[in-house]
């Protein structure tokens, strides 16, 4: 691990009873800083280590937990990843060349879906579009952004959905380079499955549009 990965602090933001970062940590590197930001204390078993630090959010809501972890772990660079990410053997390497050559832009990855049937390939295909076409990734592309934009920006916003759309919306508007990294991380379609696949697509859409047309 180089030092300019060293800079680099993972954030991620758990939801009420998540448990998914148990099969999410073994998969980053132990030099990489990483911390948890939940809205409860750590679980009986969680072992705090050097690099491994859970902080109990005083507000929940992803966004306020996000910028609270980002508030206190220090780092050039602020990698928000969601406890359902699946990393490839290329991740961080892709990431730190993406960092070096692009230090001052928002980066994100291709999107899979390691679940929920042949429907999601249609999603897959819809997230192209929306990178290449509109410069807008979500936060399951695990976004990585300087500390410098993030502060400037003000911190995620705290709305209760969509946090992450407005975030990157802003920094395009601010003059932003968007980057994607040479490279593909995975995430559950847990949510097309317990809503329904037309139901969410519907939903996310709607919202969308909607901040894209305010931004």
């Amino acid at each position: 691990m180089s030092a300019q990965m060293t800079t680099v602090r993972v954030i991620v933001p758990l939801a009420a009873n998540e448990d998914t970062w148990r099969t999410l940590l073994p998969l980053l590197p132990e030099s990489l800083e990483t911390w948890l930001a939940a809205a409860t204390p750590p679980p009986n078993d969680w072992q705090e280590l050097p690099n491994r630090r859970w902080l109990h959010c005083p507000q929940s809501g992803r966004g306020a937990q996000m910028n609270a972890a980002a508030a206190v772990c220090g780092g050039n660079f602020l990698w928000f990843v969601h406890a359902d990410t699946q990393l490839s053997t290329t991740t961080i390497s892709a990431l730190q060349h993406s960092l070096t050559t692009q230090p001052a832009a928002l980066h994100y990855f291709s999107l899979r879906f390691y679940d929920g049937g042949w429907r999601m390939r249609i999603n897959e295909w819809g997230v192209l579009l929306r990178c290449r076409l509109f410069k807008n990734p979500f936060g399951d592309q695990a976004l990585c952004v300087p500390r410098s934009l993030f502060e400037r920006l003000g911190g995620f916003p705290t709305e209760a959905v969509g946090e992450d759309h407005l975030f990157v919306l802003r920094s395009g508007r601010a003059g932003t380079h968007i980057a994607r990294v040479n490279a593909t991380v995975g995430t559950s379609a847990r949510t097309y499955m317990r809503h329904g696949w037309w139901y969410t697509v519907i939903s996310y859409q709607r919202i969308w549009w909607k901040q894209w047309q305010q931004k």
